[in-house]
């Protein structure tokens, strides 16, 4: 397999890495299982806000914020599940370059 993070995921094969599937990642930029996704999750009567990465097949992985939650009728039953992915491209960039900023050899820098 291309990619060895995928070497021991069933669910990951590699044609989808090399077809236009998208692979959804957790934040340890491992591959999400389908019923591990936050839409997946929602339908327990979870309210699920969680940081994930979509592996295009190019390689290239864009981070987003997954949210979802299940929606209820009048008797409170889980009837459907609502769920967003907002990109972060711009603030994962950003949390990166402050994190730069702040390393140990820039701050001693600074304080020169």
């Amino acid at each position: 397999m291309a990619d060895d993070r995928f070497a021991d995921n069933p669910s990951v094969t590699e044609s989808d890495l090399q077809t236009n599937t998208l692979v959804l990642l957790n934040a340890k930029r491992e591959v999400l299982p389908r019923e591990n996704w936050p839409s997946m999750r929602a339908p327990a009567g979870k309210y699920v806000v969680e940081e994930v990465f979509l592996k295009r097949p190019d390689g290239v992985e864009t981070p987003f914020i997954g949210t979802a939650a299940p929606v209820r009728d009048r008797k409170g039953a889980i009837i459907a599940t609502a769920a967003s992915y907002q990109e972060i491209t711009p603030l994962a960039e950003f949390s990166n370059s402050r994190m730069t900023l702040l390393q140990p050899s820039a701050m001693s820098c600074a304080r020169r």
